[in-house]
């Protein structure tokens, strides 16, 4: 694991996400990276970012993994996960946890929505980055 990976788990068990930004240009990377894609300078600093965005898309899933069905989640109870983008203007890939499940899950594409942290079930020490609609 490279420093900017540990640094953005560490964030992440703290409740707050971390992104990397170029000194050089303001490009920002969620997840962090070391070095800038745009214009491959190495001084990066990080930025903790908002957690406030919009769902640009998102699926439900009830076929699951085992690690989903050990925590109770199957074709009974699917999980729905998605990708955010945030108000900084980087997008990330996490759960969201959606109000009801009777209104068509397409109907929350471009819904405001809230970063939430919850403890792995395996892993207390470990966050899992969740995202809640807010009204």
């Amino acid at each position: 694991m490279t420093e900017i990976q540990g640094s953005f788990i560490q964030y992440m068990n703290e409740q707050k996400i971390a992104s990397s930004k170029c000194v050089t240009c303001g490009a920002l990377y969620l997840p962090p990276k070391p070095i800038c894609s745009i214009c491959t300078r190495h001084e990066m600093t990080t930025e903790i970012l908002s957690g406030e965005g919009v769902i640009l898309g998102l699926t439900s899933i009830s076929i699951v993994p085992s690690a989903m069905l050990q925590k109770g989640y199957g074709r009974q109870k699917p999980y729905t996960t998605g990708v955010i983008r945030l108000n900084e203007g980087v997008s990330v890939g996490a759960f969201i946890e959606l109000p009801s499940a009777n209104k068509p899950i397409e109907d929350y594409v471009g819904a405001p929505v809230t970063a939430t942290f919850r403890s792995d079930d395996q892993e207390e020490s470990r966050m899992i980055l969740t995202f809640q609609i807010t009204q």
